[in-house]
């Protein structure tokens, strides 16, 4: 929704590609059905992923895997004709509407190991080819009481699958990443076992666990570095390094801010010198890693936060718990994250990365005096609203509303780059039958 050529050159576009067949009966909520998870699942679980389009073309919809209704589905890239294509509603045309069908074919429902499983996260594996894309998930089997991992084709051909040791938080491949060597995952766990594993895809084997001061939500590998460096956000607000080489964690610094809450996502710049972190009350920090300091006698590291990029006051710091990511342009001058407002709406922060000074806010959601509640853990019909942002950026695309038309067109925007997020909360010009996944218009 921020197409942006500079700092000032701000503006709004909707936009969903996706539809989603529900597989198990749901609760009827006013949610879209890949929403539902963001009610059982803590905040900092990947509940969707997108993957850029191996063309040169900009006219493609990038590839998209998301958790719906306790399910994974999986949507090829679609290309988008130069005039644009119609937008598949959810429920927004029968099944003998022929063209709306082979306009939007419904997404792949990805096999399972086992209908007890709970899906806690999903990402695209980083060696995908076109021919090949390959989905790592992560589940918890109540019954059983076990975690494991597992990769597979979107050809529905199981490629390896392992056992974990709790629930996991956040996970991730290392950059360049292949089925075989290097192919190093990281996982962030929680429950009582808080800690890491790195594991070893090429050779199914675990390269290393770690216990760790307090329990990492969120975690990223640094970019251009491959698996020699890994960053972790922790429950209590502290940023940690883990070199691989050396096999030692460093806390890069304490989070003695307490409207800065738990560091719940990370972003890794091209600057290897810089790493932004966001905090669950909304806030986001700039680390420069050139200043880290170290103390002698208690062998921790600090004073490398540069600047708190703070929300503002229209911003509700508690119910912002719920919106995590970060998402930068192409050029990484400006980042943006989401938030809760003090009306219950979602809307986007927008800061300059160098400065930490903060450009506008962007409100990306309906406004309601009640929304329909889909977390279990409300009573009350308001909504636990939520928005879960990615940092991966794609070609960008618009959403348009024509006259004498109830269907929207999706469009081109050439030459534009464009991140994705997933919020419950009903956007402008998008009803809920569209779904829960959005784009944003970056650079």
């Amino acid at each position: 929704y921020i197409h942006s050529s500079s700092e000032n050159d701000l503006a709004t576009n909707y936009f969903f590609p996706i539809s989603i067949n529900q597989h198990h009966p749901i609760p009827q909520v006013n949610a879209p059905s890949d929403c539902l998870c963001k009610s059982y699942l803590q905040p900092t679980a990947p509940t969707f992923d997108v993957l850029p389009v191996f063309s040169s073309s900009d006219n493609y919809l990038p590839q998209v895997v998301t958790i719906a209704n306790n399910a994974l589905y999986y949507r090829p890239s679609l290309e988008v004709p130069p005039d644009g294509r119609d937008a598949f509603l959810l429920g927004g045309c029968s099944i003998s509407d022929v063209d709306a069908v082979n306009n939007f074919p419904k997404p792949v429902e990805l096999l399972r190991s086992s209908m007890s499983d709970v899906y806690q996260g999903v990402r695209f594996a980083p060696f995908s080819t076109q021919d090949n894309v390959v989905v790592g998930s992560v589940s918890y089997n109540y019954i059983g009481e076990v975690a494991s991992f597992s990769l597979q084709s979107t050809e529905n051909t199981r490629i390896d699958k392992k056992m974990l040791n709790d629930c996991v938080n956040d996970f991730c491949f290392s950059p360049g990443s292949t089925l075989d060597d290097p192919g190093i995952m990281a996982f962030a766990y929680g429950g009582e076992s808080f800690g890491t594993l790195l594991y070893d895809i090429s050779s199914e084997t675990n390269g290393g666990a770690y216990n760790l001061r307090t329990e990492p939500l969120c975690v990223q590998f640094a970019k251009g570095r491959g698996n020699q460096q890994i960053y972790y956000g922790h429950r209590d607000g502290a940023v940690s390094m883990l070199d691989t080489r050396a096999r030692k964690f460093h806390v890069l610094d304490l989070n003695s801010n307490d409207s800065f809450g738990s560091a719940t996502a990370l972003q890794t710049l091209y600057d290897e010198n810089l790493l932004i972190a966001k905090g669950s009350f909304g806030s986001c920090r700039v680390y420069d890693l050139r200043f880290v300091k170290r103390d002698a006698d208690t062998r921790q590291s600090y004073g490398c936060a540069l600047f708190n990029m703070s929300i503002p006051h229209s911003g509700h710091k508690t119910k912002s718990v719920r919106c995590v990511g970060l998402a930068t342009d192409i050029n990484e001058s400006i980042v943006a994250s989401p938030f809760i407002d003090t009306k219950n709406g979602v809307e986007l922060a927008i800061w300059c990365i160098k400065t930490g000074r903060l450009i506008r806010t962007l409100d990306v959601s309906k406004r309601k005096t009640a929304l329909h509640s889909y977390s279990k853990l409300e009573d009350d019909g308001q909504s636990a609203a939520f928005c879960e942002l990615s940092s991966v950026l794609t070609r960008g695309f618009d959403f348009i509303h024509e006259e004498n038309s109830n269907v929207p067109r999706v469009r081109n925007l050439a030459g534009t780059h464009g991140a994705w997020f997933k919020t419950g909360s009903e956007t402008n010009g998008s009803p809920f039958e569209i779904g829960g996944i959005h784009h944003v218009i970056t650079g």
